[in-house]
């Protein structure tokens, strides 16, 4: 349990009030023959009342930590389990899903797609979330994590399968012209015991195309919206930059892999900046590898620093 500032502030409160105990009740007091009968009666009195004030500020102190306490245990997710891949196959075996490829309309100028299945991606990183009353949580990713891969009508969806109660859906788009588009970003979570869920969409949401030559730059404007703890908006100014074309090694097989770095302020509901870094496959558009850092602050604070990289072409069916 660490100690945030809520934690410290009610720490002081509590101490303070078992503190001025003797002092209200023990401190000096006048003999009861210099005060005659009266002002005995007095003395008394103001005796009493501060006896009952002390004793309901202790009762309030003792109340208000307690209930801190519950509220700091009860709102805590605990240790998610890994989602592994036997799980994940079978939901997309259920579906019926699995191993296939829908070809897109006038495939010959689209990427893609690649063929449906659970793929495995090697996994580092942490992230980590703080928040008043609440106190802070932190996960370490596991060394691999399962991402189911859909086929749709235009593009296909990737979920990445974090663990059991986190994962994230990304939803990409084959335009014509050999154009990969981000639809939609959906991040399904569990923080201090409560289900969020965040969505990201940008109004420009081509990512990568053939063609770009290294260093060309655009721009993006993305918005993000967020249930349960946070329950805020967040608007995200984005600049991508086509770093240029780059040999990847996945699964002992060359693959050429367009690299596009992308750099976003956040504000709105949180502020700050992120950075990520992601590898596509040139022919089919298929994420080889993520690296994502970002640093925000609002109702909560946010620390992510995470790298997924792909192991293998073929997936499981």
């Amino acid at each position: 349990m660490s100690w945030d500032p809520v934690s410290l502030a009610i720490a002081f409160l509590l101490g303070l009030a078992v503190g001025v105990v003797p002092w209200l009740v023990l401190r000096p007091r006048a003999r009861a023959g210099d005060l005659g009968a009266e002002g005995e009666r007095t003395r008394m009195r103001r005796h009493g009342l501060r006896v009952a004030a002390v004793s309901v500020g202790l009762t309030l102190a003792v109340v208000v930590a307690g209930t801190y306490a519950v509220l700091r245990v009860v709102l805590q997710s605990g240790t998610l389990a890994p989602a592994g891949v036997e799980r994940v196959l079978t939901g997309l075996r259920a579906e019926g899903v699995a191993g296939s490829v829908v070809r897109t309309s006038g495939a010959p100028d689209r990427l893609g797609p690649p063929p449906a299945g659970v793929y495995t991606f090697a996994a580092s990183g942490f992230y980590e979330t703080i928040a008043p009353v609440f106190g802070s949580e932190r996960r370490e990713l596991p060394a691999t994590v399962p991402a189911a891969l859909r086929n749709e009508a235009d593009g296909w969806t990737l979920t990445v399968h974090y663990f059991d109660r986190h994962r994230t859906a990304f939803r990409w788009v084959a335009a014509p012209g050999r154009v990969l588009e981000e639809k939609e970003v959906v991040t399904d979570n569990v923080r201090f015991g409560m289900e969020i869920r965040t969505t990201l969409a940008c109004r420009q949401p081509e990512v990568v195309r053939a063609g770009l030559a290294p260093g060309a730059t655009w721009s993006r404007d993305c918005g993000a919206v967020s249930t349960g703890l946070v329950g805020a908006s967040q608007d995200l100014a984005s600049t991508d930059t086509f770093v240029g074309v780059e040999r990847l090694t996945i699964g002992g097989v060359a693959v050429d892999a367009w690299h596009v770095r992308r750099d976003s302020v956040v504000s709105g509901g949180q502020s700050g900046a992120q950075h990520r870094d992601a590898w596509y496959a040139a022919d089919t558009g298929m994420l080889l590898r993520l690296d994502f850092e970002s640093r925000t602050s609002g109702l909560a604070d946010h620390v992510e620093s995470t790298r997924l990289e792909l192991t293998s072409l073929a997936p499981q069916t």
